[in-house]
């Protein structure tokens, strides 16, 4: 959603940053994620790495995402958008008909 609105903010980028670190300790072998949590703590905070974290093992599920459910609850943007198309429609079917 952020990408399609530009809502990428700095704190989502953060944690993407913080995200990529993790996968690339994930992925090498011969690295031990305790030998660099510290670091990356102060670099990222501790909320953003343990959401990395998370979300590399699973435990966490679309970090800083709006939870929302086939309605787009909570997702006023997009509310938005599904009104003005319900609009549209309407005009064109009764522009149609003439």
């Amino acid at each position: 959603m952020f990408l399609q609105f530009n809502d990428n903010t700095r704190d989502r980028g953060l944690f993407y940053q913080a995200l990529t670190a993790v996968l690339e300790i994930a992925i090498d072998d011969e690295l031990e994620f305790e030998d660099y949590y510290k670091n990356l703590s102060r670099m990222f905070g501790e909320e953003k790495i343990l959401a990395a974290v998370g979300s590399v093992n699973g435990d966490v599920r679309f970090y800083g995402l709006t939870e929302t459910g086939m309605q787009l609850e909570g997702i006023d943007r997009h509310q938005r958008l599904i009104t003005s198309y319900q609009k549209l429609h309407a005009w064109r079917v009764a522009n149609a008909k003439r």
